[in-house]
């Protein structure tokens, strides 16, 4: 929740520090196709208030994983939905490849009507640095890792407290032997997606957190090497 909330306010300093120059840019933007005609018309019809809550996009493009993966991306997803429940148009692409992500980036990034185009994991960075300086006046927000550009905006989450957290109740469950299949070994592991420097931070508090409520205990650690893969997991 306090990853939503977060995101909810960057986008929504991302939306009001354009709302400044919408009115300047859209006199300069010709329709694009008939559909695009018909929505501009229906504005003029429309009262102020109600046509300014409806003017602003935001796409978003997940980590393979897809939503549904009880983490970043539902988390991020969760901060977007806030908008979207006060008229902002959120359209949502779920890639199941990261060679997917240059085009889908470069694909929203043309249409030219996205206040940001919200990038979600890592491995977008590369494509991003292809994509981005193509397109300067668009706005990319990056998460889970950082970009110098001038035309993106980088979001960071400190991975370490939330494993913490986990560490001392699984260090805690595992001391009163409360854990099922716990055995008396005073073990406890981790699985992480990938051997990468978001999942360490993530595991690093996580054996810290544990290592606090029950100094003795061993935490083993290992990798499926993937997102995706909840066979292997298990």
């Amino acid at each position: 929740m306090k990853k939503a909330l977060t995101l909810f306010i960057v986008f929504a300093m991302l939306i009001g520090g354009l709302t400044a120059c919408a009115a300047k840019e859209s006199a300069a933007i010709e329709p694009a196709a008939p559909e695009t005609t018909q929505t501009v018309a229906a504005a003029a019809e429309t009262p102020a208030e109600e046509s300014s809550q409806s003017s602003h996009k935001l796409a978003v493009i997940t980590g393979t994983g897809g939503l549904g993966d009880q983490n970043m991306n539902d988390f991020i997803y969760a901060g977007v939905q806030k908008h979207e429940a006060e008229g902002v148009t959120v359209d949502v692409v779920q890639p199941k490849d990261v060679a997917d992500f240059p085009n889908l980036q470069t694909l929203y990034a043309e249409e030219g009507s996205y206040d940001a185009i919200v990038c979600i994991g890592f491995d977008q960075l590369e494509a991003l640095k292809s994509v981005g300086p193509n397109f300067p006046d668009q706005r990319f927000l990056l998460c889970d890792t950082t970009q110098e550009a001038d035309n993106v905006t980088s979001v960071l989450f400190r991975a370490e407290e939330t494993g913490f957290q986990l560490g001392v109740l699984a260090g805690l469950v595992e001391k009163d032997g409360a854990l099922p299949n716990s055995r008396g070994a005073n073990t406890i592991g981790f699985v992480g997606g990938k051997d990468i420097a978001t999942i360490n931070q993530f595991a690093a508090g996580y054996e810290a957190g544990a290592r606090l409520v029950n100094p003795e205990i061993t935490v083993l650690r290992t990798y499926v090497g993937s997102f995706g893969d909840p066979a292997t997991t298990s």
